[in-house]
């Protein structure tokens, strides 16, 4: 043991308490990797990584790992013998869970979050435009990763830092407005340059997973570069990238609701 971090208070002297970030359960069509160490799409496991397909077959890959995932969740935490969930029910389990499309719609101080011409809420969320790889910030800068990329059409090589617009409607509003400042958060999401540092997966070597050879000590970025999947927030691809950032990125009350708005989207 090289250290410890009871944040909780927890005063068990004999037990060791490790916490993970909870796990996807709603927005699932935007997930390019099932877990969040990605167990359940991968070849180590049964299942199959998450890339892009061309339609109509495009979700056949997270289907098969959700799938997978409801039969693990059965015989693991509910002790099951493997006679169930039969097939019928694992597709009913899957049908259910990419249904759900979750985001808040009411901010203490801005109110509803879909007023005023704003789109928040989940409602927007049911028809955003997804693929496996949409807005890679990654292919965008080394096309031979991430593939196909693209924003409007999978291969059109475009990529945007604009990850969020629901809230563009409010940035005329008076700046003491609550919902002006939300989008004074966007703003800031959309545009913040970030010195990107330290960062697996990026900066390292080829070698230790980064994207080239010697690696890369820094490069200017935005939130968008990791958070690239338009108006969700998560990484479009299944890349492993252990950010520093975050704790260069001001906070103003502002971003609240945009930042809810990201954390109940892609990792809720």
């Amino acid at each position: 043991m090289v250290s410890v971090n009871n944040p909780y208070g927890c005063n068990e002297a004999n037990v060791i308490s490790q916490y993970r970030r909870p796990l996807p359960a709603t927005n699932l069509r935007f997930m390019s990797t099932v877990m969040f160490d990605g167990r359940e799409s991968s070849p180590l496991t049964g299942t199959q990584q998450i890339t892009y397909v061309q339609p109509p077959h495009n979700l056949d890959n997270l289907i098969f790992d959700l799938k997978h995932q409801s039969v693990d969740a059965m015989t693991g935490h509910a002790q099951g013998d493997g006679s169930r969930p039969t097939p019928t029910e694992q597709q009913q389990i899957v049908n259910f869970e990419m249904a759900l499309s979750t985001a808040e719609i009411i901010d203490n101080l801005a109110g509803r979050l879909e007023a005023h011409g704003a789109a928040g809420g989940p409602v927007p969320l049911t028809t955003q435009p997804f693929f496996v790889s949409i807005n890679s910030s990654v292919h965008f800068l080394l096309p031979q990763f991430e593939q196909p990329g693209g924003l409007v059409t999978p291969g059109d090589g475009q990529f945007t830092p604009a990850i969020f617009n629901p809230f563009g409607a409010w940035a005329s509003l008076p700046g003491s407005s609550p919902r002006a400042a939300v989008a004074r958060g966007q703003a800031i999401f959309n545009s913040k340059p970030i010195n990107i540092a330290g960062v697996a997966g990026i900066n390292d070597d080829a070698s230790a997973g980064g994207l080239v050879s010697g690696g890369i000590s820094s490069l200017t970025g935005t939130c968008g570069t990791c958070h690239d999947t338009p108006n969700v927030g998560n990484h479009s691809y299944a890349t492993c990238l252990a950010s520093r950032c975050a704790r260069q990125i001001p906070s103003p009350v502002g971003q609240r609701a945009l930042a809810r708005r990201r954390r109940t989207s892609a990792k809720p």
